[in-house]
């Protein structure tokens, strides 16, 4: 699959039943870095299907609408009481394609904390260029899209470590 593509994936299982969908702004991106389901969904993964879908505000819906339809038994987050009275029209399952699912090695990468201390993932340390670009977007003189896309990051994560990194040095200065 050529890096780039927006829009929605599913995984499915030998039987070829959808058992997961998702949606992301570069799919490839988001498959090589999938970590956050279980490991029994990734080792029934026999098969991912994508379609390209640019808009976002279709993407979503259409993601809701078919999670509500299939209910893909990994889909946890987004249980429905109720079925969704929209049907998606056939034709957006012309628009699915098959992607190489050789290229993506599910292993489930989450780590089981043990011991004392906060659970979860090491927090990044921030990159050097945070700490040029601060700065110039503390004077206005670059956009905070700006700043979160040369940082590879996403605004609120950009606007998180801003304002942690905004803590530490008030609490330095309050030491001196």
């Amino acid at each position: 699959m050529k890096k780039g593509i927006c829009g929605l994936y599913c995984f499915k299982n030998k039987e070829g039943e959808i058992i997961y969908i998702g949606k992301a702004d570069d799919i490839h991106e988001r498959l090589k870095h999938h970590k956050h389901l279980s490991e029994e969904c990734y080792k029934e993964v026999a098969s991912i299907e994508y379609a390209v879908i640019t808009n976002r505000a279709d993407r979503d819906i259409i993601e809701t609408m078919l999670i509500s339809q299939i209910n893909p038994k990994y889909n946890t987050q987004q249980k429905y009481t109720e079925r969704a009275s929209l049907i998606i029209d056939s034709s957006i399952m012309l628009l699915w394609q098959k992607a190489d699912i050789k290229e993506y090695k599910f292993e489930n990468k989450k780590k089981v904390h043990i011991g004392t201390g906060i659970p979860g993932r090491p927090r990044a340390e921030l990159p050097p260029k945070f700490y040029e670009l601060y700065p110039l977007w503390k004077e206005g003189k670059i956009t905070a899209v700006a700043f979160a896309k040369e940082l590879d990051i996403c605004r609120a994560t950009l606007y998180r470590r801003i304002s942690e990194y905004e803590i530490s040095l008030k609490q330095k200065e309050d030491k001196i």
